[in-house]
C-alpha cells in the first residue's frame, strides 16, 4: 500500500471530527444560544422583521420582568430565524428594530488570573548549570598535594555527578520550562478566544473584568508589567484602558454622556482591582495601588450615562440606536433616565488594614457617591456597582461561605476573606443604594434601583439580598438570620417568593460572575438593562429592568485537543502531498528515461548515409523498434530493403 494512500486514509478519518469540533469552538456562542437578554415585545411596536425565533413571545423563556433570554435559540432556533430583506432596513442599512436590543449590554468576565513564569529559569541563569560545573574549576579534583591517581579519581566522580545532574535535574527543568511556557501561551489565547467570541457574537456596549486580572499580588514590578502586556496584547488585544479623564470619582459628569453615542466604550475594558492584583486590606500599600492603576486603570471611579430618547419613535433616523416604543412612553413621565456605573475597590472596606489612608480614600469615594446620588424616590437612575469581593451571606447560599483569616504577626492585619463582613455589606446596601429596614424612611426604605456584579468566588453565584422583617419572608429559603437583619437567598428562590417584584421588602440582586478560567469552563456573563414605563408601554412611572444570562464555553483541555487535532490534520495533509509527489516523480522520471533509452537504442542500430539510406546492424532489432518507411541496405550484399522485405508489416 503506498504511503500516500495510507496517509490520505488517516486524513479522511480525522477530517470530519476536525471540521465539526473547530466549527463548534469558534461558533460556540451560537450553538449555546448565548445572547443578551432582550426587552419584552410590546403590542404597540410595529410589525417588522427582526432576528429572533418565530414563536409567540408568551411561550418564550422569560425572566421575572418578562425579558426574553437567548433569543437566537442556538442551533435549534436557526430554522426559526427570519431573513433580513432590503425593505426591513432603513436608509442607513440599520435594522429598523435594532432598538429592541437593550441599550446597556455589559459583557462581564470574572477572574482571569494570568499566571506567570516566576518558576522558570531567569534569563541570566545558565540553561544547564551542571555543564558549567563540568567545565569549571571545581573539576580540578582534590588538592594540589594529593596523589595524581586521587585527583583523577575525584575528577571522574565529579564529572559523573555533573552528567547525572544534567540528566536528572537540568533536562527535566528545561522540558518543564518549555511546557510551562506553552501552557501560559495556550492559556492566554484560550482566554482571548472566550473574549473575542463573546464580543463578536453578542455585541456588548460595555465590557468589564471583575478583578484578579493577574495571579498573584506578590510578584515583582517587572513580572507585573509582563503580565499586563500579555493582558493587553494577547487576551484583550483590541481593548483600551479607561483614561483618567473618563474614570472620574466625583460625579462631575452627571449625566452628560449619552449612552451608545461614544462607540469607544465597546472596546474599553473596565478593570476591577482584586486581591491577586493589589492584595487584601492587610497588604494593600501605595506601590500596589500605583502599579495597578498604571497598568489597568483607577480603582475607584464612577460614570453617568444618559439614555437617549427620540422625540417620537423612529422620527430621528440619525440617532445611532433607535429607541423602542415603550422607552419613548416611559420618557414622557421622566425625560432623563440614566445609568450610574460605580467601580469600587472593596478590598479595604474591612480591617485591620495596612494602609489606613487608602481605606480612608475608599470611604471618601463612597461618601462622594452618596452626596451626588439622586433621591431614592427617583426611579429613573439605575446604579450598577462593579466590585470584587462579594457581600456577606450565610454558609450554603453560595459555594464559598464566610471566611476571614488574619496575620499572626503585623498586628493581626487582615490576610484573607471570602466575603465582606456583615457590617461592610450593610454599608454598601444602605449607603450606595439607600436601602433601609425602616419603613418610615424615604421611599419606604426600598432604596434605589440597582444591581451588583462581583467576582472572587470562582464558582459563581446569583443571590437576592433583602431586609428580613420576619423569618417567613421567603418561603423555602430556610433563612437563619434573625428578624430585622439583611439576608440573602439564591435568586431562583427569591423569584419564586416574588421578592424582586415586592413593593414592601427592600432588596437587590447580586451576581457573582463565574470565573473565565479554563478549569471553570470559560464562563462569560451577559447583563442587559433597559428603561420601560407602565404595563404594555402605557404612560406612568418609568423604571429600569435588569436581566442576566451566563454563557459557558468548555474547559481548556477541549480547546487544546481541538487545536492539536487541527495541527495533526494539517501535518498529515502536508505529509500526504509530499508522499504523493515523492511517489509520482520517480515514476515520471522512469518513463522519461525509458523513452530516452529507446531513442538512443534506435539511433545506435540504424545509420544513415548521404543518399538517405540506412544500414541496419540487426534486422531483428529493427523489427523490434518498428522502423517503417526507410530505405535500408543489408550490410552483407548492399541490397536495399524495406520493412516489408524484412518481414515487418505496418
Amino acid at each position: 500500500m503506498p504511503v500516500s494512500a495510507f496517509l490520505l486514509a488517516l486524513c479522511r478519518f480525522l477530517l470530519p471530527p476536525a471540521i465539526i469540533s473547530t466549527v463548534y469552538i469558534y461558533l460556540y456562542p451560537f450553538f449555546h444560544g448565548c445572547e443578551f437578554p432582550e426587552p419584552p415585545s410590546q403590542a404597540t411596536e410595529p410589525e417588522v422583521c427582526y432576528l429572533k425565533p418565530v414563536q409567540d413571545p408568551s411561550n418564550s423563556a422569560k425572566g421575572p420582568n418578562g425579558a426574553v433570554s437567548g433569543s437566537r435559540g442556538g442551533l435549534w432556533g436557526l430554522g426559526k430565524q427570519v431573513a433580513h430583506t432590503w425593505q426591513d432596513l432603513n436608509e442607513k442599512g440599520q435594522n429598523k428594530l435594532s432598538g429592541r436590543k437593550a441599550p446597556f449590554r455589559l459583557l462581564a468576565l470574572g477572574d482571569p488570573q494570568l499566571e506567570g513564569d516566576t518558576s522558570l529559569p531567569k534569563k541570566h541563569e545558565p540553561i544547564f548549570p551542571s555543564l558549567s560545573d563540568f567545565f569549571g574549576p571545581n573539576m580540578s579534583g582534590g588538592e594540589d598535594g594529593s596523589p595524581a591517581i586521587t585527583r583523577v579519581f575525584i575528577r571522574i566522580m565529579r564529572m559523573l555527578q555533573s552528567l547525572r545532574d544534567l540528566a536528572v535535574e537540568d533536562m527535566p527543568r528545561l522540558l518543564g520550562g518549555w511546557r510551562k511556557r506553552l501552557d501560559l501561551w495556550g492559556n492566554d489565547y484560550y482566554l482571548a478566544h472566550v473574549y473575542r467570541s463573546m464580543k463578536w457574537w453578542t455585541g456588548p456596549s460595555h465590557i468589564t473584568v471583575l478583578g484578579d486580572l493577574v495571579g498573584s499580588q506578590w510578584i515583582d514590578d517587572d513580572e507585573f508589567s509582563w503580565r499586563g502586556w500579555r493582558f493587553w496584547n494577547r487576551i484583550f488585544s483590541d481593548g483600551q484602558m479607561i483614561e483618567d479623564s473618563i474614570a472620574l470619582g466625583d460625579g462631575s459628569n452627571e449625566p452628560e454622556e449619552e449612552l451608545g453615542k461614544d462607540t469607544t466604550w465597546e472596546n474599553r475594558i473596565i478593570n476591577i482591582a482584586g486581591n491577586h492584583d493589589i492584595g487584601y486590606s492587610g497588604e494593600i500599600d501605595e506601590p500596589a495601588i500605583n502599579r495597578f492603576e498604571k497598568q489597568f486603570g483607577r480603582v475607584n471611579w464612577d460614570r453617568w450615562f444618559r439614555l437617549p430618547l427620540t422625540s417620537s419613535p423612529g422620527d430621528d433616523p440619525g440617532i445611532s440606536t433607535p429607541r423602542s416604543t415603550f422607552e419613548f412612553a416611559a420618557a414622557k413621565s421622566n425625560p432623563n433616565p440614566a445609568i450610574r456605573l460605580v467601580v469600587l475597590n472593596d478590598m479595604n472596606l474591612d480591617g485591620p488594614v495596612y494602609s489606613p489612608s487608602h481605606q480612608s480614600d475608599t470611604y471618601s469615594f463612597i461618601n462622594r457617591i452618596i452626596s451626588t446620588s439622586h433621591p431614592v424616590e427617583d426611579p429613573s437612575v439605575l446604579t450598577i456597582l462593579l466590585t470584587h469581593v462579594p457581600l456577606h451571606k450565610r454558609a450554603g447560599v453560595c459555594v464559598d461561605g464566610p471566611y476571614f483569616s488574619y496575620y499572626e504577626e503585623n498586628a493581626g492585619l487582615l490576610r484573607e476573606q471570602n466575603h465582606l463582613s456583615g457590617f461592610s455589606s450593610r454599608q454598601v446596601l444602605e449607603a450606595i443604594f439607600g436601602m433601609s429596614g425602616v419603613q418610615d424612611a424615604p421611599n419606604a426604605g426600598m432604596g434605589r434601583s440597582g444591581v451588583i456584579l462581583d467576582g472572587h468566588d470562582h464558582e459563581g453565584c446569583d443571590v437576592w439580598h433583602y431586609f428580613n422583617y420576619s423569618k417567613s419572608t421567603a418561603p423555602g429559603a430556610e433563612d437563619q438570620s434573625s428578624d430585622g437583619e439583611w439576608a440573602a437567598v439564591p435568586y431562583p428562590i427569591a423569584r419564586r417568593a416574588k421578592l424582586p417584584v415586592s413593593s414592601e421588602i427592600p432588596g437587590i440582586r447580586e451576581i457573582t460572575v463565574r470565573s473565565m478560567m479554563g478549569s471553570y469552563g470559560g464562563n462569560a456573563g451577559l447583563l442587559s438593562a433597559w428603561y420601560e414605563g407602565g404595563a404594555n408601554g402605557a404612560e406612568g412611572a418609568g423604571r429600569w429592568q435588569v436581566e442576566y444570562a451566563a454563557c459557558p464555553f468548555v474547559i481548556q483541555h477541549v480547546w487544546w485537543a481541538v487545536h492539536v487535532i487541527d495541527l495533526v490534520l494539517l501535518g498529515l495533509l502536508l505529509a500526504t502531498a509530499a508522499a504523493y509527489l515523492g511517489e509520482r516523480l520517480p515514476e515520471r522520471r522512469q518513463v522519461k528515461l525509458k523513452g530516452q533509452a529507446r531513442d538512443e537504442s534506435l539511433t545506435s542500430l540504424i545509420s544513415e548515409d548521404e543518399s538517405g539510406s540506412v544500414s541496419v546492424k540487426s534486422v531483428s532489432n529493427v523489427r523490434s523498434q518498428g522502423a517503417q518507411g526507410v530505405n535500408v541496405r543489408h550490410k552483407a550484399n548492399e541490397v536495399p530493403v524495406t520493412p516489408t522485405t524484412l518481414g515487418y508489416r505496418a
